[in-house]
């Protein structure tokens, strides 16, 4: 029968741990540290390729659109034309400022779909976003929003240098 007590002959305390020694916590401190930067690395890397192609639902930062950009332009209307089936109009503007590809003092010539297209006629000032895949649609932007959209992609344009360009969102 357990009366509580128990004799010291029968319970022996155990030797107190040896501290670790002074090289394993200098390698324990190293791995740990080293797993917090690679962490952070992973998480830098990540953060950076959502921040240049979108938030992985298919919509494009801006540093993506400059990227992906073909001619980033502005300039005044100089002739509006049809185009092609669909209603769309092709476009030709002389360009006056080019953030990307096009050349200023030249004619820059795209399509815009007419639904999505801001109505333009020779003689109206636009600023003009047309992306390197042709399925994708031109941005125009006229009016107020000419420089709201340049200050937009003054500032994009030299972000996105490095961004790498995948494809259509």
């Amino acid at each position: 029968m357990d009366t509580g007590q128990h004799s010291a002959a029968t319970e022996q305390p155990s030797p107190p741990a040896a501290p670790p020694s002074p090289g394993r916590r200098r390698r324990t401190r190293l791995l740990v540290a080293g797993g917090v930067v690679a962490a952070l690395v992973v998480a830098g890397l990540v953060a950076a390729r959502l921040a240049a192609t979108g938030d992985g639902q298919g919509k494009p930062t801006d540093t993506g659109i400059a990227s992906c950009a073909r001619h980033i332009a502005e300039g005044v209307v100089s002739e509006v034309s049809p185009s092609g089936a669909g209603g769309g109009r092709q476009v030709t503007i002389q360009v006056e400022t080019s953030l990307k590809g096009a050349e200023v003092g030249k004619p820059l010539t795209y399509d815009v779909d007419e639904p999505s297209g801001a109505q333009v006629s020779p003689g109206t000032r636009v600023f003009v976003i047309v992306s390197r895949f042709p399925a994708e649609p031109v941005h125009q932007y006229v009016g107020a929003d000419v420089a709201w959209a340049r200050d937009w992609m003054t500032r994009a344009v030299p972000l996105s240098q490095d961004v790498p360009c995948d494809g259509p969102a």
